[in-house]
C-alpha cells in the first residue's frame, strides 16, 4: 500500500497544533487517511470555514455541519 506524502506548512502546523489543544482532534481512517474534526457551534461558521481555507492544500472535502446537534 502506498501513501500519498502529504507537505504541511509552518503555520498549517502551528494552526493545527492550537486546534487539537483546543476543541478539535485528529482521526485515523485505516487506508482514508487521517481527518481533522472540529467542533464549532453554528455562529463560528466563518471561524470553520477560515480553517478550511488554511488547510485547502490538504482537504479532500469541504466542512460538514452534524445533523445530531448544532455543531
Amino acid at each position: 500500500m502506498s501513501r500519498e506524502v502529504v507537505i504541511i506548512l509552518k503555520r498549517q502546523k502551528a494552526i493545527l497544533i492550537g486546534n487539537i489543544l483546543g476543541d478539535s482532534h485528529l482521526e485515523f481512517n485505516g487506508h482514508y487517511g487521517t481527518r481533522i474534526q472540529i467542533k464549532q457551534c453554528l455562529r463560528y461558521k466563518k471561524y470553520v470555514w477560515w480553517l478550511h481555507n488554511e488547510y485547502k492544500n490538504l482537504c479532500k472535502s469541504i466542512p460538514k455541519q452534524r445533523k445530531d446537534n448544532d455543531q
